[in-house]
């Protein structure tokens, strides 16, 4: 069946052969390359419906003509000063630490981000200061 995928304004960025029993990583994984900016949430959805894992098109309720609406989010982070003298940057969709910040040797009293998310400033608890680079896009928004 015919299937549409269009971005949240309405723009159509793929229009797919799709199999009824195709699941959300068939989908995700016939669209273009680039549609959404790596480490992305990527979620679709079919009028209220979101088509989930385990779900297919099918079950979805999708039929032939059906328009999909990809929906990005970006990575959700937060940034945290720990009692082991590290500030950590946590994934809150994956619950993992993607990146310790060392350097101190005393706890952490406080870590903040940059507004543009690129950079970051830790303070021990005995005053020390430290600084560091976070990867592209890590703590941007958040």
């Amino acid at each position: 069946m015919r299937v549409s995928v269009l971005t949240c304004g309405g723009r159509e960025l793929a229009s797919l052969d799709a199999a009824p029993g195709w699941g959300l990583h068939d989908v995700l994984a016939a669209l273009p390359e680039g549609a959404a900016a790596p480490g992305c949430h990527r979620s679709l959805l079919l009028g209220g419906a979101e088509l989930r894992e385990g779900t297919t098109l099918a079950e979805l309720g999708a039929s032939a003509g059906a328009a999909l609406t990809l929906v990005v989010t970006p990575p959700l982070h937060v940034l945290c000063a720990c009692a082991d003298a590290q500030g950590r940057l946590w994934d809150l969709g994956s619950g993992r630490c993607v990146q310790s910040l060392r350097g101190h040797a005393a706890p952490v009293k406080s870590a903040v981000a940059s507004p543009d998310g690129r950079q970051v400033l830790t303070r021990g608890t005995t005053a020390q200061q430290s600084s560091g680079v976070l990867p592209r896009g890590s703590a941007r928004g958040r």
